[in-house]
């Protein structure tokens, strides 16, 4: 009886030798990456304020200061409370802020303000 991993070994080798060779790698592919939406770096964005963050970060922060808690907000948007916690502490500090009332405040100050600036352009 043949062992299992030489199996393996044997099936591994004639794909590397047949088949993978003519792969490419993505950067190769013209249009690998077309599909996606273009990445920010940490360059590109600033380090405070509600521009630094993230869609997911701003996401979150929307939720959270509409009144939901960590395990609404995770089951809401499908991510574990550790993931929400995490990104709700990147909120708060690219904010400058310590509680959820405090980010609650500031979300209201910012919609107040952007309704402001539409009615503005409208006129």
């Amino acid at each position: 009886m043949i062992p299992s991993w030489n199996i393996s070994f044997q099936i591994v080798r004639a794909l590397t030798i047949v088949g993978l060779s003519q792969a490419q790698p993505d950067e190769m592919r013209p249009d690998a990456y077309r599909s996606r939406r273009p990445l920010l770096s940490h360059a590109d964005r600033p380090a405070y304020g509600w521009d630094s963050m993230t869609d997911t970060e701003r996401h979150i922060a929307g939720l959270v200061a509409q009144g939901l808690s960590n395990r609404q907000v995770a089951s809401r948007i499908f991510l574990s409370t550790h993931t929400v916690a995490f990104h709700l502490r990147h909120v708060f500090w690219k904010l400058g802020v310590s509680s959820r009332v405090q980010l609650a405040r500031m979300a209201a100050e910012r919609a107040a303000q952007s309704n402001d600036d539409r009615a503005l352009s409208l006129r």
